[in-house]
């Protein structure tokens, strides 16, 4: 059995693929690169939080792969759900909008989300857990403390952050359907109007142009 610095970076893991493929849909769906979920860094915790929850309550289940699919879905959803309320009550703001597809419930959960939370919890538990955690188990047990705290602090100094910013200009936004995209522009005006963040800029100069690339490709 793991430990709880394993299991963390487990989560951080997860975190992060979910991240990439949220990235992945939207870009595809969009055209455009839109740094999904509520954090500054590319990780999107939600999906470490359904790591967690399949692995300890479900690995039981692995003999019944029906039954699995559906816990898996239903497990998930239920973890959607309230995220997306809490941040909903938290900060007056959605990071995600299903009301335009088929079976959601208040536009938080769908269908065609929860099939798909199924499907790739199925995969993570049978093919991707082993594989990772295989790999982390292996590393040195002081290493891997090292590094588990270092991430920790990386994490945590980032939801600090990110709540701190987003409160900051809550009940400010334009609608009230997916706030993502409009949540990280102001996210990044907030860094440029800091003198902080200009302070870094003038001492770094050759940052300007790997922004200003940045924007252009952004455009």
């Amino acid at each position: 059995m793991l430990k709880i610095e394993q299991y963390f970076l487990c989560f951080m893991i997860y975190s992060m693929i979910g991240w990439l493929m949220e990235v992945i849909v939207t870009f595809v769906e969009d055209k455009k690169f839109v740094n999904r979920g509520f954090l500054i860094g590319p990780y999107c915790p939600i999906y470490g939080w359904g790591y967690l929850a399949i692995t300890i309550l479900l690995t039981k289940y692995k003999t019944h792969p029906i039954a699995l699919f559906v816990l898996i879905s239903v497990v998930c959803s239920v973890i959607e759900y309230v995220t997306s309320l809490v941040l909903e009550k938290l900060f007056h703001a959605r990071w995600w909008d299903y009301s335009k597809r088929l079976l959601n419930v208040d536009g938080r959960i769908c269908i065609t989300n929860s099939v798909a939370f199924g499907a790739l919890g199925i995969v993570a538990l049978m093919y991707l857990n082993p594989i990772i955690e295989g790999f982390i188990f292996n590393i040195n047990p002081q290493l891997t403390m090292i590094i588990a705290i270092i991430v920790f602090i990386i994490y945590l100094a980032d939801n600090i952050t990110s709540f701190k910013i987003v409160n900051s200009f809550k009940n400010k936004f334009a609608s009230f359907t997916d706030n993502t995209e409009e949540i990280k522009e102001k996210t990044l005006k907030f860094f440029n109007s800091k003198p902080l963040t200009r302070r870094i800029k003038e001492a770094f100069p050759n940052l300007k142009p790997i922004v200003s690339k940045i924007k252009k490709i952004k455009k």
